[in-house]
């Protein structure tokens, strides 16, 4: 896992730093906690089958009676797996380790919000 911090100031991923400290490719976990204090666990994996990253949420937040539906937000679960993913976009799937980790700092930071105030991601 790594230990990094203060990746999303303000709630938005800081890009340069995140190239600065991770390289392009590789699997692992990351934490982060959301501007509005929700704590998110994620492993980032190479899917070699759709040639991008998956990005498993292994601690997610409490919905808090929100609709936690899988297209209410944006995940996805697979018979064979353990944790929901993220679902991103086709054709919009992380191609390297780098925006695979602001994407999921960016899906962190919309479900807090969006458990927050009820106000869909679109």
């Amino acid at each position: 896992m790594w230990s990094l911090q203060n990746l999303a100031p303000n709630g938005y991923p800081d890009m340069a730093r995140i190239g600065a400290l991770l390289p392009l490719h590789g699997n692992g976990q990351i934490s982060h906690t959301s501007q509005l204090g929700d704590n998110y666990r994620f492993a980032i994996a190479w899917n070699a089958d759709i040639s991008s990253y998956d990005v498993f949420i292994e601690r997610g937040a409490d919905y808090r009676g929100r609709d936690s539906s899988l297209h209410a937000t944006h995940r996805l679960k697979r018979t064979s797996d353990q944790y929901h993913r993220i679902c991103f976009q086709a054709g919009k799937e992380p191609k390297d380790l780098r925006m695979a980790v602001a994407m999921s700092l960016v899906w962190a930071e919309r479900t807090s919000t969006y458990i927050a105030n009820g106000n869909s991601w679109s």
